[in-house]
């Protein structure tokens, strides 16, 4: 097969995405608009003249130094675009048509409701509430569904200190039951992100974490289903400030503790490779792995990306894994890149691809009656 031959293929092949960012997804040419037509600096008062100067401020063309140089992009991106609702509403309908562009038939949209409130608020007189940028996205993205043709639902993303409120967790779960109640006006609210393990929750105390894992059973008991990030980047933390480790993944420990608040997926996941019997528990308990090989290199997580990228061993081990697109503004690649990353950067064939997606089909999130009208394209 040659190379044209193989993106066209590649570009055919029915998607499910399980780990895209919002935030790191926004359309630069949407941002663009917004920051030249409102006079917008970035937070670190950088100007951009033109759009490639814009372009090369929020994202990474080759490598980041790092995952914190790279998630720098990434709030660089949040922060100078989104200004009010109205512009979330388009952002949010934009990205499901790219999607559908490269054929996503299921997508699953994380999001930061805190962080998206706070820089709105930051452009006008009030804060919106958490519910109102959940209920703008999940209008919007319902609307662009059925214009589109594709099913999605959405990941609301916590940090620790989400976890430890009550009143949020509740307030999400009536969320859920409020969108499920009405599908042909919401899309989902089909999950919990419920932090990064390896920065987040990197050293809780005992009674800590004993109290975290109960929040994650009234979550799931409530019908919500349970995610994490874990295994990615080794983070340091020194005096408060957080450092992380070029050419490193995240630690085992940090995938372990994750299993032990009940995650059924989790994001990356990589750090598993070094460690034989944890592979075997994620086998044995069948949790999803989501591998974003373009996030992996553009993030400097290995000195040989080639060489040393776990995917392959993974494959070997016959864990349940797909394929996804993370941040693919910041990273400045297409769902189809990922796919094409995999199979020439890091050795998978057609087949191996088509099976991980049938594992995402199997894995996601979104509702049983949305996705099934796509159950013969899987």
């Amino acid at each position: 097969m040659d190379y044209n031959e193989l993106l066209s293929t590649i570009h055919s092949l029915p998607k499910a995405d399980l780990h895209c960012h919002l935030e790191g997804s926004l359309s630069p040419e949407i941002a663009w608009r917004i920051v030249s037509e409102n006079k917008l600096s970035l937070p670190d008062n950088q100007v951009p003249d033109n759009f490639e100067d814009f372009l090369g401020m929020i994202s990474i063309e080759n490598q980041a130094r790092d995952l914190l140089d790279f998630t720098g992009a990434y709030f660089r991106n949040l922060n100078c675009a989104v200004t009010c609702l109205d512009d979330l509403r388009e952002f949010c309908s934009d990205l499901i048509f790219r999607a559908s562009v490269d054929n996503v038939r299921l997508l699953e949209i994380s999001f930061f409701p805190g962080y998206i409130a706070g820089n709105i608020a930051r452009h006008t007189s009030s804060k919106p509430l958490y519910e109102e940028v959940i209920r703008t996205i999940s209008l919007a993205v319902c609307e662009a569904e059925s214009e589109y043709g594709l099913a999605a639902g959405l990941i609301v993303c916590l940090g620790s200190r989400d976890l430890r409120n009550k009143n949020y967790l509740a307030r999400i779960v009536d969320l859920h039951k409020e969108f499920a109640a009405s599908p042909t006006l919401f899309t989902p609210l089909c999950g919990i992100d419920i932090g990064d393990f390896d920065m987040d929750f990197l050293h809780p105390d005992q009674e800590t974490e004993a109290f975290l894992i109960e929040q994650c059973r009234v979550l799931h008991n409530s019908g919500m289903n349970i995610k994490c990030h874990a295994g990615e980047a080794m983070i340091s933390t020194e005096n408060g400030e957080e450092t992380a480790v070029a050419g490193s993944v995240g630690t085992t420990e940090s995938i372990y503790r994750a299993l032990r608040f009940g995650v059924s997926r989790i994001g990356h996941g990589l750090a598993a490779v070094q460690d034989q019997s944890l592979m075997l528990r994620l086998y044995n308990e069948k949790v999803h792995l989501e591998i974003c090989p373009v996030s992996n290199y553009k993030t400097n997580l290995f000195s040989s990306f080639e060489r040393q990228h776990p995917l392959r061993a993974f494959i070997e081990q016959g864990l349940s894994l797909s394929l996804c697109s993370d941040d693919s503004t910041i990273q400045r690649s297409t769902w189809d890149d990922d796919y094409l990353w995999a199979i020439i950067r890091l050795g998978l064939t057609i087949d191996e691809i088509r099976k991980t997606i049938t594992s995402a089909y199997a894995r996601t999130f979104i509702p049983e009656e949305r996705k099934n009208r796509f159950r013969g394209e899987f």
